[in-house]
Parts: C-alpha cells; sequence; structure tokens
C-alpha cells in the first residue's frame, strides 16, 4: 500500500500494536496501513458523511471491517480516548485547538498532530495546555511544507524560539532553521520604518536566531 509522503510520516510516528483514534479520517488511508502494517486497532472518525462513507469503502475493499471501526462525531465526542494515540492531522490550527479544548480530561497516551499553518501558536497553546512535544518531523512534498508533531502529557518550559521554529525542529532541522531565518530577514525589509514595535520584534528573532542556531 503506497501512501503519500506526508501519510507516511504520520504513520511511522506510531508505535506497533497501538490504540489510534484518527480524527478526521478522510478516507481512512492511514487507519488501513496502520492495521495492516503496524497491527494497531482503529477508530476512524469524522464529523462529514460524506467522507466517512468514503471511509467505509475502502475499509471495505481491504475486508478489514471487522478491525476498522468507524464513527461519525465531532473530534472525540462520545469516545474513550484512555490510552489511544489520537491522530488529527490535515486540518486547521483553530480546528485541532478547539477539538483539544473539547476533552474533558487528557488520558491519551499520545497525539499526532499536522496543522496546516499557524504552527507556532499550536505549540503554545500545546504547552499552555499541559503537554510536551517529544518529537517533530519537517518534511517537503509536491511544493508544500510541512510539520508534524508527537506530543505527550507533561510539562516542558519553551522559550519564543521553541514556539517559533519547534523545540526539536530547531535541533534537527538546519534547512528550515536557515529557511525561516530567511524569510524574517525578508520580512523586516518590508515593514515600514514608522513599525517601529513590529520591526523590533522581527529584529530580535532574527538576533536569537544567528545567536543561537547559526
Amino acid at each position: 500500500m503506497k501512501l503519500s509522503k506526508r501519510l507516511q510520516t504520520i504513520c511511522d510516528l506510531v508505535e506497533e500494536n497501538s490504540s489510534i483514534i484518527d480524527v478526521g479520517c478522510d478516507h481512512a488511508l492511514i487507519d488501513i496501513y496502520l492495521v495492516l502494517y503496524k497491527h494497531v486497532t482503529a477508530i476512524a472518525a469524522d464529523v462529514n458523511q460524506n467522507a466517512l462513507a468514503i471511509a467505509k469503502e475502502n475499509i471495505r475493499n481491504y475486508q478489514l471491517e471487522h478491525q476498522i471501526q468507524t464513527v461519525l462525531t465531532d473530534g472525540v465526542k462520545g469516545l474513550d480516548i484512555t490510552d489511544k494515540t489520537i491522530i488529527i492531522c490535515g486540518m486547521g490550527t483553530q480546528t485541532i485547538i478547539d477539538i483539544i479544548k473539547n476533552i474533558t480530561t487528557y488520558t491519551m497516551k499520545e497525539m499526532i498532530i499536522q496543522s496546516n499553518h499557524d504552527i507556532s501558536r499550536l505549540r503554545k497553546f500545546l504547552a499552555e495546555s499541559g503537554f510536551t512535544i517529544v518529537d517533530e518531523v519537517f518534511l517537503k512534498e509536491r511544493g508544500k511544507s510541512y510539520i508534524i508533531m508527537k506530543v505527550k502529557v507533561g510539562h516542558t518550559v519553551y522559550h519564543e524560539l521553541d514556539y517559533l521554529l519547534g523545540p526539536i525542529i530547531k535541533k534537527k532541522y538546519s534547512e528550515y532553521v536557515r529557511e525561516y531565518w530567511l524569510k524574517q530577514k525578508q520580512l523586516l525589509e518590508q515593514i515600514p520604518e514608522h513599525n517601529y514595535d513590529r520591526r523590533m520584534q522581527i529584529a530580535s528573532i532574527i538576533e536569537q536566531i544567528e545567536k543561537e542556531l547559526l
């Protein structure tokens, strides 16, 4: 079974024999792959009935109806998350935040998260909500960049550069750090001189990157 680079990376972060909940499962490709190759038990959940119908068809095609449960629900509402690996990928930061905010007790084993934008705000929310980032992967596919995080319940003190670049990304991916640094320098050139506070903010970020990472 051939997956896209992004979906394969998500699957690679899941431990064998895990129990997963795939939130926003779309076509259930992640669930099918993980059941076939990592021997997980899986719940494929989606709020969209049409997406779930396609997921069910794909599951039937692989004859995995008895191994993958499909659930029409918003986030993880009505599901037991205890000791589960929750996958929340391929949606916006605010949607991900809303899903996590609706979880009353954090009894999950871990979460694998991939947002399409505003990653720094998501990292800050996770840290303030009592999660620690245990792994991050940066990849490019078809001209798009993706960051995929694995988080667990736990407290870690992060700094501003951790939110902006990622506490693990900044150590593992020098290419990403340099790319981000160059973008900040270009941004600084575009900010009008009278916008002093914004210029100082960006200049401070550039200085921290140059001092700590380059």
